[in-house]
């Protein structure tokens, strides 16, 4: 929270749609890359995909973080 602005701030919701719209731009783009675009850090992109995973939001492919593609 910062502030009296916290409302300005994005939510989960927001976060998933920049997340897919990214992906969607770019299914071979890092989660550094996606982090940087949604505001997040990767390890939290990390956590967005597999629960966005598990919805069948996304589907993750690769097995190396070198190979990954995001679909």
């Amino acid at each position: 929270m910062i502030g009296e602005f916290d409302l300005l701030l994005p939510g989960k919701l927001i976060r998933e749609l920049v997340l897919m719209m990214e992906i969607e731009r770019d299914p071979l783009i890092s989660q550094s890359a996606l982090g940087d675009k949604a505001g997040l850090v990767p390890s939290m992109v990390n956590t967005y995909i597999r629960r966005m995973s598990e919805r069948g939001l996304v589907e993750k492919h690769g097995q190396s973080r070198r190979t990954t593609s995001y679909y």
